[in-house]
C-alpha cells in the first residue's frame, strides 16, 4: 500500500477519498531513471501510470527508427488515458524523460473501478479534454514559432513539472531520438531502485545534451517564453 501517495499526484489528490484510499492500496512505486521504458509501443497496456516526480515523455514511432515527441506527462495526470476512451492497446512508447518516482496501478483495476465510478469516469474524461487542448497548443506553437522559442516553452513547461533543477534528455522534443536512449528497454516492473543521475553537462544554449539545466539559462533562452507559453 502507497499511502500518501495521492498528494504527489494531482490527478489523484483530486479523487474522491475511496477511490484514492482504493487505488493507493493496489499501487506499486518505482523509481525511474532517463531512457526507462514504461510502456512499449505497439503493445497492450497492462498499467496505468501516475508520476509522483520526474517527467514521461509520449513517443510516436515513425519510419526509419525515428520517435516524434507527442506528449508529456508529470506529476499533473497519468498515462494510460486510452483506457478512459475504451482502447486497450497504444502504438506509443512511454519513457521517463526526466528521473523521478512512478506509482503503478494494474489496468484492469483502473478499468474495474472506471466502471463503477461515476466519479473517475467524469475525471478522466475532463483530463482526457485538458490534454487534447494543451496538445493542440502544443501544434499551432511548433508551427508558428523558431526553434529557440519552443525549446524554451518545453523547458518552461518541464519546469512547472519538476522544479528548477531539471535533469533530462533533450532531443526527444526537437530532434532524432538517440538510438542508446531505448536500450535496453526495461519494463518498469523490472526496475530496481536507484539513486537518481548526479552527472551530465549544465546546457549553455538551444544544444542537445544530457543532464541538468539551470533555471536561469531557461530564462535566457526563453526572450519571450512566458508570454509565448500560451502560444
Amino acid at each position: 500500500m502507497l499511502a500518501g501517495t495521492a498528494e504527489k499526484n494531482r490527478f489523484l489528490n483530486a479523487l474522491v477519498p475511496m477511490t484514492r484510499s482504493l487505488f493507493e492500496s493496489r499501487m506499486t512505486s518505482h523509481g525511474g531513471g532517463i531512457g526507462d521504458v514504461l510502456q512499449p509501443p505497439d503493445a497492450a497496456i497492462d498499467a496505468v501510470w501516475f508520476p509522483m516526480s520526474g517527467i514521461v515523455s509520449t513517443l510516436r514511432p515513425l519510419e526509419g527508427d525515428t520517435n516524434v515527441e507527442i506528449d508529456v506527462t508529470g506529476a499533473e495526470g497519468f498515462l494510460g488515458i486510452e483506457l478512459v476512451l475504451g482502447a486497450r492497446r497504444t502504438p506509443d512508447t512511454w519513457i521517463v524523460q526526466s528521473p523521478g518516482r512512478f506509482a503503478r496501478l494494474d489496468a484492469q483495476v483502473f478499468l474495474d473501478t472506471l466502471e463503477r465510478d461515476p466519479g473517475l469516469r467524469e475525471a478522466g474524461r475532463r483530463y482526457l479534454a485538458a490534454s487534447r487542448a494543451i496538445r493542440g497548443q502544443w501544434v499551432a506553437c511548433n508551427a508558428r514559432h523558431t526553434i529557440e522559442q519552443r525549446l524554451a516553452k518545453w523547458l518552461l513547461s518541464a519546469r512547472d513539472r519538476v522544479g528548477d533543477e531539471i535533469g533530462l534528455h533533450l532531443p526527444l522534443a526537437f530532434g532524432r531520438i538517440e538510438p542508446r536512449m531505448l536500450q535496453p528497454q526495461r519494463r518498469a516492473e523490472d526496475l530496481r531502485d536507484r539513486d537518481h543521475l548526479h552527472h551530465g553537462t549544465r546546457v549553455q544554449g538551444a544544444a542537445q545534451a544530457r543532464g541538468f539545466i539551470d533555471h536561469a539559462v531557461i530564462d535566457r533562452l526563453s526572450g519571450r517564453g512566458d508570454q509565448d507559453r500560451g502560444g
